[in-house]
């Protein structure tokens, strides 16, 4: 269970306008330009409907009306140009400031999170939550931006009207203001409803995201035709449809309902404020003050709905910031993280009596492992597929911690290690193969700035330099058709090259091998692999694979089995035990020569 906060609409005002104030400026003084002339505005179009009333029942000549009128129009047109030329201008900035001070940080913090966080359920939620308050134009953080100039109108509308409205009489201003705080709450209802199902609605909108990706992925596509599963995958798109569905008709019905009360009680409100105007006009007043007073009660209501409206909206947005704030605030409680004195210039790792077990399951994947891997050492990890191979090698690279027990790297704990700065340190080259749609040369140096010389050396030692040299374009030719029609598709073995040209262009001080080619057939796993140790022969090294002849030259090989350590030693050590290691290589050298091996899940 993830730490959350309460924070309060106040709290996120600050959150929000802070870095704006820092870094916008201009947007304040937009917004705040903005808001003046959205009440100048209204306040002149009801004087200038008083002022053609007033002047038709004058005794003047028609070219005076008609100039007087003329000249109040000009200007009136004038600023509302001027209205319309800020609101046009508002509405790029509220995007601005979005994309440019908040998506930036979520998309910093999705980096950042451990990777045995993100893929925790309960993370997905507040994540998908938290991109709500960055995603969409009128919730969370723009959402928050655009009610707060909308409440800044409605509250200077509101109070000039009050002021015009008080001249007429005090009753006539508390009953306007009594009876549009009742219409005002009746409108907050779907606003209320729409928090109370927030939850619900981030599930729904995390299924269908998940099945929208299942269905354009080329992969699973193959599967989905194969077996036949479109059936059963719309239909559980269907029923997060349909949930959504009957949730926003029950918040329809709702906000009809408020709007229908709100509507009776303004009716009812501006009425006797009618009635009142037109006894006073018998009384004396002038046709010209009932005009205007008319269009003062008329708006009046308006900027009230205005005020409750926007400061409705300013609370829902509130709720997706304080979302996003406390995904912002994963791991803040962290402590101060540790850099060994080395600076990771050499690698040492050591497992203490080490544990993982994923949330919600039912027994730890590993249990009590311990072995170190020296600076400079080239070790294997081998066993069949589930023995938790690829768990291990996420503990060594810092992206799980441990459930039990302790990993040193260089003699500092994971939990405190600075994780960043290690991975600055680290190279990995996992079983799904990583390519960017970019040229070679960017998907060595992981980077629009690349060294040509260094990348054509890490190609040579890779064995791919000739290949490369062969292509259209050398290093600036792209991988993939998606970004270029142009774009060259490596086979499994050179994109295995690829991936190591790209491991040794970080310099490394440790590099993990977690099955990058378990796709290829045994021979040509066990020829990359030797290039591997080749290449790698001062590197700290973790060669990891279920096929056994493939890592045999490694100095130790460790056999996990059940979560265990069941095996250690080097290939002739662990022949001659004739123990589950010794029988898994007869088992996998029966598919092919001596010396070669074979998938036996």
């Amino acid at each position: 269970m993830y730490k959350t906060k309460k924070y309060t609409l106040w709290s996120n005002f600050r959150f929000v306008f802070t870095p704006v104030w820092k870094e916008k400026r201009s947007y304040i003084r937009d917004m705040i330009t903005g808001i003046i002339l959205s009440v100048i505005v209204p306040v002149i179009g009801s004087m200038l409907s008083a002022l053609v009333v007033g002047l038709l029942g004058e005794s003047l000549s028609a070219v005076t009306v008609i100039a007087a009128i003329l000249s109040a129009f000009v200007g009136y047109a004038l600023v509302n140009a001027a209205d319309t030329y800020i609101r046009q201008k508002h509405v790029y900035h509220h995007i601005e400031v979005r994309s440019q001070l908040f998506m930036r940080q979520f998309a910093k913090k999705i980096c950042e999170i451990p990777q045995e966080q993100y893929e925790d359920p309960e993370l997905k939620l507040l994540r998908e939550k938290a991109c709500d308050a960055v995603g969409y134009n009128n919730a969370g953080v723009e959402g928050l931006l655009r009610a707060v100039s909308a409440f800044g109108t409605g509250v200077l509308g509101l109070f000039v009207y009050m002021v015009i409205a008080g001249s007429i009489h005090p009753v006539i201003l508390l009953l306007l203001f009594g009876l549009s705080v009742i219409g005002a709450l009746c409108n907050s209802l779907p606003d209320w409803y729409e928090n109370k199902i927030r939850d619900e609605n981030a599930r729904d909108e995390m299924t269908m995201q998940y099945i929208d990706r299942l269905s354009d992925d080329a992969i699973s596509g193959k599967d989905i035709r194969v077996f036949g599963l479109q059936k059963w995958i719309i239909g559980k798109y269907g029923i997060a449809i349909k949930n959504t569905r009957r949730r926003n008709a029950k918040k329809n019905i709702i906000a009809f309902a408020g709007k229908s009360l709100e509507t009776i009680l303004t009716a009812g409100r501006d009425l006797i404020c009618y009635l009142y105007l037109i006894s006073q006009l018998k009384n004396g007043m002038s046709l010209t003050m009932f005009v205007f007073y008319l269009g003062i009660i008329g708006g009046f209501s308006a900027w009230f709905a205005q005020v409750s409206d926007s400061f409705a909206k300013m609370k829902y947005c509130s709720v997706h910031i304080t979302d996003f704030r406390n995904f912002l605030n994963l791991g803040e409680d962290a402590g101060e993280k540790k850099i060994p004195q080395n600076q990771f210039k050499t690698v040492e790792v050591v497992f203490d009596h080490v544990t993982f077990c994923y949330k919600g399951a039912e027994k730890p994947v590993l249990n009590d492992i311990s072995f170190s891997l020296k600076s400079g050492e080239h070790k294997a990890l081998v066993g069949l597929n589930g023995a938790g191979k690829s768990t291990l090698v996420k503990l060594i690279s810092g992206l799980y911690l441990p459930t039990k027990g302790t990993v040193y790297v260089n003699g500092i704990d994971t939990r405190e290690l600075d994780r960043d700065a290690y991975y600055r340190h680290e190279s990995a080259v996992f079983q799904d193969t990583f390519t960017l749609a970019y040229s070679v040369a960017e998907n060595v140096a992981l980077n629009e700035q690349w060294n040509e010389e260094k990348v054509w050396e890490c190609l040579e030692k890779a064995g791919l330099s000739q290949k490369v040299t062969a292509l259209p374009q050398g290093l600036s030719t792209n991988l993939g058709k998606e970004l270029s029609q142009d774009g060259v598709r490596l086979s499994g073995g050179e994109t295995q090259k690829l991936l190591l040209a790209r491991a040794l262009y970080r310099d490394p001080s440790i590099i993990l091998l977690d099955e990058p080619t378990a796709a290829l057939d045994a021979l040509a796993e066990s020829e990359i692999y030797e290039i591997y140790n080749r290449t790698l022969a001062d590197i700290t090294a973790l060669f990891i694979s279920h096929r056994l002849a493939s890592t045999h030259f490694c100095e130790e090989i460790l056999l996990l089995s059940d979560g265990r350590i069941a095996e250690c030693g080097s290939h002739e050590e662990l022949m001659e035990q004739k123990g589950k290691y010794y029988e898994l290589f007869l088992v996998q050298s029966k598919y092919y020569g001596e010396g070669g091996a074979a998938d036996v899940d």
